[in-house]
């Protein structure tokens, strides 16, 4: 493969806490290992925000609280110009990093001076799509320009990746670009193999930020049954902690780790029995936290937030158990079910999730096989 020089396009980088910013960092760092070498990242720091200096393995633009669609296009137009190697474009969109009201009209015009007048090719990475909202609140009215930006970005991408069944659906009836649909890749670590069930140690995860507060308050009773039930001797909470996680729930001791490095987040999954979320079902293959169980063969426990339709790449009892569910069959499964439970999880993880997967899908869009 001939090289190539990447501008890979993030609201935010490490050292910023974020599954975005992770994201970027590991996918770049993919590309460049599985194309021995022949892609040459450049990494732009390009969110609404002002923040820490990015402290990552590659070049780096830091374009931070600019909001300027000529400051970007001259980041991308430059490498064009000091170098005969050919130039593609990766963006990993949030609206609402790049905008304060997820409107960044200056990207898309940023973007459309180089992508769209120049023919520089643009692949993008939607992690969200716009607001939604009955039509008296203020996500109704804001998801009208948030959409107008998408589609406009949309227009001039050639492969458009999302993470969500259904954002994948909404996209392709805007767009006549490829759309896949890749879920997101564990930030905190993908062993090869994992712990067996029989020596896990007898304490649980809630790792992540969101759903911690409906976890904690509407399905607070069920989760404490379901403890109980198990025998779970302590709860380790990773992450931004939540108000209403107190010391002990129903008993049980609340360990309260807060946000740690990856790997002595991937230390403590390597040894849970179990893991929890709470989640819409077909954002699960949005959930950071899920993939960091999955990747890690945790059993993952998740408590449904709505009724919305069910994901149709995970299947509850085959790759995760909801927590009603798992209530129901307590009695009945044995270690053995809950063990086939996170082999079958790491199974679907490492076939569908992995970040050298990611990786491979990117590339190919590069090449121009994409769908190969």
């Amino acid at each position: 493969m001939e090289p190539i020089r990447l501008i890979h396009i993030a609201p935010e980088l490490p050292p910023t806490i974020g599954g975005v910013a992770d994201y970027t960092a590991i996918l770049s760092h993919r590309l460049v290992e599985i194309s021995d070498g022949a892609v040459e990242p450049v990494l732009v720091r390009a969110g609404a925000r002002e923040g820490p200096e990015p402290e990552v393995d590659f070049s780096v633009v830091n374009l931070g609280g600019q909001c300027s669609a000529q400051a970007l296009a001259n980041t991308i137009v430059h490498p064009s110009k000091e170098s005969e190697d050919p130039v593609a474009v990766l963006l990993e969109y949030s609206a609402y990093g790049y905008g304060t009201r997820g409107m960044p009209f200056w990207l898309a015009c940023g973007l459309e001076e180089v992508c769209g007048l120049e023919g520089i090719p643009l692949l993008t990475m939607f992690h969200e799509l716009h607001a939604s909202g009955p039509p008296w609140s203020k996500n109704f009215w804001l998801s009208f320009p948030q959409a107008h930006v998408i589609r406009r970005i949309v227009r001039m991408s050639g492969t458009v990746i999302t993470n969500r069944p259904d954002s994948a659906s909404w996209l392709r009836r805007v767009s006549d670009s490829s759309v896949r649909l890749a879920p997101v890749f564990s930030n905190v670590g993908e062993p090869n193999e994992t712990t067996p069930m029989e020596e896990r140690d007898s304490y649980a995860v809630v790792f992540g930020g969101g759903g911690k507060d409906a976890l904690y308050t509407a399905h607070l009773d069920r989760l404490v049954q379901f403890l109980h039930e198990s025998k779970v001797q302590r709860l380790v909470d990773i992450g931004p902690s939540s108000e209403h996680a107190d010391d002990k729930i129903g008993g049980i001791r609340v360990a309260k780790m807060g946000v740690a490095e990856p790997e002595v987040v991937s230390r403590c999954l390597r040894r849970a029995a179990f893991g929890f979320l709470c989640r819409n079902p077909v954002a699960l293959t949005k959930s950071g936290g899920l993939a960091a169980y999955l990747s890690h063969g945790v059993p993952s426990v998740i408590a449904l937030r709505d009724r919305s339709a069910p994901n149709p790449t995970l299947s509850n009892g085959t790759h995760y158990v909801s927590l009603e569910r798992a209530i129901e069959v307590g009695s009945e499964w044995e270690s053995s079910d809950w063990a086939a439970l996170g082999i079958q999880g790491h199974d679907w993880y490492m076939e569908n999730a992995h970040s050298r997967k990611a990786a491979w899908g990117v590339l190919k869009a590069i090449r121009g096989d994409d769908g190969v």
